[in-house]
């Protein structure tokens, strides 16, 4: 029988220059069930982290980070000869005429191999890490190369697919902030030739902080999620009412898959913190650039450790206007520039309520909600088109590589197009 690592090198050896800058992979930027993974910065190499190239699958060791599925492939052309990111990845890479690059990728995403690597933690509690020697020695006979690259075919197909539309759904996101910086900030908004301009802004408009924002609210303010002290991990259960947490916060929105619960008596104690539709929500520590608006079907989420919360009157300032005052990028420089904390920002209540926001004119604020909601609307469309597609891959993937469907109609993929 064959062990794995006859068929795939693990670690491989990658020479890289001592404080010479190459491609630098963090672990927050592998996105569970996105295949591809470019670097999102730059480091100087000073002698540690796990070495990589263009190709390799990058393999989370370290819980919960592997449960939860990190695994990507690193694609990124700056990386051919060479990058390097967390110490907390295994590197996986295809033997040249005993695998491929793409077989190789989907074979870690198959329990054949992940759930091997769960079982083979080792370590103190919370620190857990596979274990390389037990799935380096797992015994699986590869296919023949022909039929690992007709299963990569396949499967790659559906994330070229949900590539493309993430593709779009960003070009959809900038289009959304370049005309926010148009109207809002160089106040080239439709009719402003007519309009007079007194003290930096038009007649109309009104200039404030976010603090004086909430508070003409109906009494709800910038605030914190409530577990501190008052929730202990012992009240987190496996269905009941979401929490919102900061790792939920994925660009403008909060993701749904890997959220967390507490039962109906904890939410009531904390029912000050549920979140209604149109909140703004911010991760008050680690990425603090990144903030969600809570949809319709997210009314009744709690506001979970580490986040603040943000609910203003559309009346005053309508949520989705603000919500790209916020994301604007000299925004969100000048928040990380108040935040406290060098090797993780910490963001408060107080820096968010001195935010100082601009209120246009009601027509102008309806203008802009109109293209945003119609912007929104299509990038819903392609989440559910990128849902489904990877519903169908994921349910494609263990009969495809426990060789349960015949492939052998599926054409080879061309040199070029490989």
């Amino acid at each position: 029988m064959t062990v794995l690592s006859e068929w795939i090198e693990f670690n491989p050896r990658v020479r890289l220059e001592k404080d010479k800058v190459y491609p630098f992979v963090s672990m927050d930027v592998i996105v569970p069930g996105k295949r591809f993974v470019s670097a999102a910065e730059e480091r100087k190499f000073t002698g540690g982290g796990a070495k990589f190239c263009k190709g390799d699958t990058l393999f989370a060791r370290i819980t919960p980070c592997l449960e939860n599925g990190k695994i990507s492939q690193f694609v990124d052309e700056r990386g051919a000869d060479g990058a390097f990111g967390s110490t907390e990845f295994f590197v996986l890479r295809a033997i040249s005429g005993k695998s491929t690059p793409e077989y190789v990728y989907y074979l870690s995403q198959t329990d054949l191999l992940r759930e091997v690597a769960v079982k083979s933690m080792v370590g103190a509690s919370g620190r857990q890490r596979a274990d390389i020697k037990v799935i380096r020695d797992l015994e699986l006979e590869p296919p023949p190369l022909e039929v690992q690259a007709r299963v990569g075919t396949v499967l790659s197909a559906y994330d070229d697919l949900i590539e493309t539309n993430q593709r779009r759904i960003v070009l959809l996101e900038e289009a959304a902030g370049r005309l926010y910086r148009e109207w809002i900030v160089n106040l080239r908004f439709p009719g402003h030739e007519a309009v007079k301009v007194v003290n930096g802004l038009p007649e109309g408009w009104e200039r404030t902080t976010l603090g004086e924002l909430v508070d003409r609210t109906d009494g709800s303010v910038v605030q914190t999620g409530p577990f501190g002290s008052q929730l202990h991990r012992h009240e987190y259960v496996e269905t009941g009412v979401p929490v919102v947490m900061p790792q939920d916060i994925v660009r403008d929105r909060v993701r749904n898959d890997r959220i967390s619960f507490v039962n109906d008596t904890t939410a009531r104690r904390l029912s000050r913190h549920e979140l209604r539709p149109l909140d703004i929500v911010f991760p008050r520590r680690g990425d603090i650039s990144k903030r969600a608006l809570i949809e319709e079907h997210q009314a009744g989420f709690l506001c979970g450790t580490g986040c603040l919360k943000i609910r203003v009157d559309p009346d005053s300032l309508h949520p989705v206007l603000l919500y790209h005052q916020l994301a604007d990028p000299d925004m969100v420089r000048w928040v990380e520039g108040q935040a406290v904390g060098t090797t993780m920002l910490n963001l408060s209540a107080t820096i968010l309520r001195s935010v100082t926001c601009i209120i246009p004119s009601s027509d102008v604020q309806e203008m802009f909600v109109n293209f945003a909601n119609q912007v929104r609307s299509q990038m819903d469309v392609l989440e559910l088109q990128n849902a489904a597609l990877a519903q169908a891959r994921d349910a494609l993937l263990p009969k495809l590589m426990g060789d349960q469907l015949d492939v052998s109609d599926i054409p080879l993929p061309q040199p070029e197009a490989a």
